[in-house]
């Protein structure tokens, strides 16, 4: 079996899930990723809490921070 590690910097402890679209706006919407709680807590803060986007805002910010954007 594979082990689970973080999607942002590989390590494998304290591992949380991140919901791609926020719960908040899009009840039940399921793409998530795996990251660790100090990566989990970054994505977070870089997250508007009261506008919501389009899904592929979400989509295209988590994917340039994964790559290596702030």
């Amino acid at each position: 079996m594979k082990k689970k590690k973080c999607a942002k910097c590989g390590c494998n402890n304290d591992l949380t899930i991140h919901h791609i679209f926020p719960r908040c706006w899009f009840k039940g919407y399921g793409l998530k990723i795996v990251l660790c709680r100090s990566c989990h807590d970054r994505i977070e803060a870089l997250i508007p809490k009261f506008q919501k986007f389009s899904k592929k805002w979400y989509i295209e910010q988590n994917n340039h921070w994964l790559q290596g954007g702030v």
